[in-house]
């Protein structure tokens, strides 16, 4: 049921990637970028195997986690993109479309037989008088089958995505992400012999170990500069470059702004240019899904996004004497130290932070 992976080259544009998370949340690649529409068009088909109950929840309650609830996929889209990225029905546009119940009475759960699923769920649809066409996602969500090690499977930049029985609103907008153009967002762990360190040559990835966005393996919080820079919702005005030293403001991403919610600091230098960047950023405590503090919010998370696989972005410890990347933000007086540049956050709170970049 896996796809061939594929690298950075004109191939991978033609091709699928398979990848997994933490044997729970799998999703499978194209490479393009995906030119985003508001609202997304969204179908959801309930789909049941032999020996299943007919109808083992409410579409109700699928209707609700997707579209009508208040902590539904719907809203943490929106919450995340300003407005920007909504989720709505073709037929329902309000409310959303969902279908079923379906059974596949002819479906094996001998082994998880994703591709023949999906063909066998269309063609059902097909039969019932569903008309999938014209929509921008569908989503296929069936009961736990065990056979399957993944809560969730998408087509980043594609079309379609599977819930393997979690109707929480982490794996559906995890997934939806994955069909918006996102990949994984990672942790990265780095050492001076056994001793955790902030940056070294030595580092270990996370494929999911960031707790902070919604592409980690943890929890629905919005989604990294990073990433909300590729969905299109923050352009370039919201990047400052710190390419000298000095002291430089951000302010967290969570309201609209004109004013830089990313600070790009020199990670790597080729020739007279910057080959690689660290982007640091706070967030702001507030809405559905950012209604925490924790360190993120009283300190400045650093990453950079990476050129292999897996997890695309991946978060640095600025505390790595602990073994979790929960305190990993840079907090006030802290100084972060990769020999040619030393990050020092001069204060952080409250949506904003002042940092002093020594290249």
């Amino acid at each position: 049921a896996r796809l061939r992976p594929s690298g950075f080259d004109a191939a991978a544009l033609r091709s699928l990637r398979a990848r997994r998370l933490v044997g729970e949340v799998e999703a499978t690649r194209a490479f393009e970028t995906s030119a985003l529409t508001a609202p997304r068009k969204v179908a959801v088909l309930l789909v049941t195997f032999p020996g299943d109950p007919a109808e083992p929840w409410s579409p109700e309650e699928t209707r609700a986690n997707v579209f009508t609830g208040s902590n539904s996929a719907k809203a943490f889209s929106e919450e995340e993109s300003y407005g920007e990225i909504s989720l709505a029905g073709k037929l329902n546009e309000a409310n959303g479309d969902v279908f079923g119940w379906i059974s596949l009475d002819g479906a094996s759960t001998s082994a998880c037989s994703l591709e023949a699923w999906r063909a066998e769920a269309n063609a059902k649809a097909a039969t019932e008088g569903i008309d999938l066409a014209g929509y921008d996602h569908v989503i296929y969500v069936f009961p736990k089958k065990s056979v399957c090690t993944w809560l969730g499977i998408a087509v980043v930049n594609g079309g379609w995505a599977m819930i393997n029985g979690n109707l929480g609103v982490h794996p559906i907008a995890h997934e939806l992400g994955h069909n918006l153009g996102l990949e994984h967002a990672g942790s990265m762990t780095c050492f001076a012999g056994n001793q955790r360190v902030q940056i070294s040559s030595s580092c270990a990835v996370s494929e999911y170990g960031d707790p902070f966005d919604v592409m980690g393996n943890i929890a629905p919080r919005h989604s990294s500069g990073w990433n909300l820079l590729k969905l299109g919702i923050l352009d370039t005005d919201n990047i400052e470059s710190a390419e000298q030293s000095g002291t430089y403001s951000i302010r967290s991403a969570f309201d609209e702004t004109d004013e830089p919610t990313i600070l790009r600091v020199p990670r790597a230098k080729s020739g007279s240019g910057v080959s690689s960047w660290y982007y640091l950023e706070i967030r702001k405590t507030g809405g559905l899904f950012e209604n925490v503090t924790d360190a993120s919010t009283t300190g400045v998370s650093i990453r950079f996004p990476r050129e292999t696989f897996p997890a695309e972005t991946v978060l640095l410890d600025a505390n790595p004497a602990t073994s979790t990347f929960a305190d990993a933000p840079l907090q006030e007086g802290q100084v972060f130290d990769a020999g040619s540049v030393q990050i020092t956050t001069l204060s952080a709170g409250g949506g904003e932070a002042i940092d002093r970049v020594m290249a």
